[in-house]
């Protein structure tokens, strides 16, 4: 079985990143990262995105 990891996700013109506010990427290259901001930040957004 061969193992698969996320190393990062683009997000443009989805939900809570419009399009006109460019690409976002973040990266997941180490090994925890951690998802924080304010209310209405996009936090849910990216984990929708990487769905």
């Amino acid at each position: 079985m061969e193992n698969y990891r996320l190393v990062s996700v683009k997000i443009k013109g989805f939900r809570g990143f419009p399009e006109q506010a460019g690409e976002r990427e973040f990266r997941f290259d180490q090994a925890c990262t951690l998802i924080v901001g304010a209310q209405g930040g996009g936090k849910s957004s990216t984990l929708n995105a990487i769905e």
